[in-house]
C-alpha cells in the first residue's frame, strides 16, 4: 500500500474516531442513569423525584432524546433550544411524544425574538 493511502486511511479512521468521542446522544447516555429513585450523573447521586432538562445547541435535540430515553417518564419536562434548520423529529424519537418538553428554534447566527424567548 502506498504512503499515501495509508496516511488517508489513518486520517479516516482518526476522524471517525474523534466523531465518536463527541457523540452528544452516547455522552448522554453513558454519563445519566437512573436506579429507582435514585438519579446518577457521572459521580453525583440526586434523589430529588422530579427532573427537568434544559439542552441549548446544535447537539440539544441528540441530547434530549437520549435523556428521554434513559429517564422516560421520571423526565418531568424540559427546555431543548437549538438554530432554526435544526430537525427535532427523527426515526429513532419524536418530540411530539411528550406533551412537556418544549423546543426552540433560536435565532441563528444573529439572535432574534425566537432566542430571547429561548432565553
Amino acid at each position: 500500500m502506498s504512503n499515501i493511502l495509508q496516511l488517508r486511511r489513518f486520517g479516516r479512521e482518526i476522524f471517525d474516531e474523534a466523531l465518536r468521542a463527541v457523540d452528544a446522544r452516547a455522552g448522554v447516555r453513558r454519563a445519566v442513569r437512573l436506579e429507582g429513585s435514585a438519579l446518577h450523573i457521572c459521580d453525583i447521586e440526586t434523589r430529588n423525584g422530579r427532573i427537568y432538562s434544559i439542552a441549548v445547541g446544535k447537539a440539544a435535540q441528540a441530547m434530549g432524546s437520549a435523556l428521554k430515553e434513559v429517564l422516560g417518564e421520571s423526565l418531568v419536562g424540559g427546555v431543548f433550544v437549538s438554530g432554526p434548520r435544526t430537525r427535532f423529529s427523527t426515526g429513532e424519537q419524536d418530540w411530539s411524544l411528550h406533551s412537556a418538553l418544549y423546543r426552540i428554534a433560536s435565532g441563528h447566527p444573529l439572535p432574534n425574538k425566537r432566542s430571547l424567548y429561548a432565553a
